[in-house]
């Protein structure tokens, strides 16, 4: 009964992820449509969109080694400190299982979604980011409506960072180069030129909109068949990036990696101060674990906004 049941939801997965291939290839062919781009040819990116996608099992088994130690290391903490500390003993526990399962947790999800480690699943993010930014394109190109179409600007902003992310990660996580070649620093340099390009576009979307989310969509299209086709060192040619500047790898990495490491250390304090709140007014488990949840949201949030604190949603095995 048990492999029956377990035949049956892999069946079900697998049609699950089947149709969304699907929609997100119709979706992707629609907004091309409406951009009126369809003389683009891209053969590999409609392929890549087509295939079902599964998310990584090493991922998964990641996540459930970091939880069951979590587990384990909050038991010993807690029982080390009930002899001495019986009121903080429980509270400790769970920060300790908190801290490890966030930050190890996180980090090992990361380097299994973000990385080579991650697979096909991996290797074709920048793919699905850039199908997901044109179709915010055409989102807005098709509202006139002053109130709808900010909300999809705002749509499209969010598409956008995540597709400026992968392009900055593109040279790793096609995986065409080995960790130590010399060739990442060409490919990471040309990543810039194309980021400058792009914001180009998007700083026009306020000015000359139908315009900029026209031309912004066509880049976006070409440097995705670009990345399918392995060409990371050149993404878009060379008559895209005139007039463009460069953004600044190292500050916008060390920047965005004090952001996020601050975010991180907020949600777990936030978590802690949770916990020990409800240890305080004796709350039941369910309310200590909601406590524990609205303390990793608000710490994330008033440390870094909502944004970077959303972006560790997306850490999560599935996200």
């Amino acid at each position: 009964m048990s492999d029956e049941f377990d035949l049956l939801a892999a069946r079900m997965e697998n049609r699950r992820a089947a149709e969304d291939a699907e929609r997100e290839l119709a979706g992707f062919d629609e907004a091309l449509a409406r951009l009126s781009l369809t003389d683009a040819e891209v053969p590999l990116t409609r392929e890549v969109l087509g295939r079902p996608q599964a998310y990584p099992t090493l991922a998964a088994i990641a996540w459930l080694v970091t939880a069951a130690t979590a587990v384990f290391l909050g038991l010993a903490v807690e029982d080390r400190l009930e002899p001495s500390h019986p009121s903080l003993a429980t509270a400790g526990g769970a920060s300790a299982a908190m801290v490890f399962a966030v930050v190890l947790g996180s980090g090992s999800a990361w380097l299994l979604t973000r990385t080579r480690a991650g697979g096909e699943a991996a290797r074709n993010r920048l793919v699905h980011v850039a199908a997901r930014t044109v179709l915010a394109c055409a989102r807005v190109h098709d509202v006139h409506d002053l109130a709808r179409r900010a909300g999809h600007m705002r749509q499209l902003d969010r598409s956008y960072r995540q597709l400026e992310q992968a392009v900055l990660r593109a040279h790793r996580a096609r995986a065409t180069m080995p960790f130590s070649s010399p060739r990442h620093a060409v490919a990471r340099q040309h990543a810039a030129w194309v980021v400058g390009a792009l914001r180009q576009d998007i700083y026009r979307l306020d000015t000359e909109p139908d315009d900029a989310v026209r031309k912004l969509a066509a880049k976006v299209v070409l440097l995705g068949e670009r990345y399918a086709e392995g060409r990371v060192g050149a993404l878009l040619p060379e008559e895209a990036l005139e007039g463009a500047e460069p953004v600044s790898l190292a500050r916008r990495a060390l920047r965005e990696s004090a952001h996020m490491a601050l975010v991180l250390v907020a949600a777990v304090a936030g978590a802690w101060a949770a916990q020990v709140g409800g240890q305080a007014i004796d709350a039941s488990k369910g309310l200590q674990a909601v406590l524990l949840a609205v303390g990793v949201v608000l710490g994330g949030t008033l440390a870094g906004g909502w944004q970077r604190a959303s972006r560790l949603v997306e850490l999560l095995p599935g996200k």
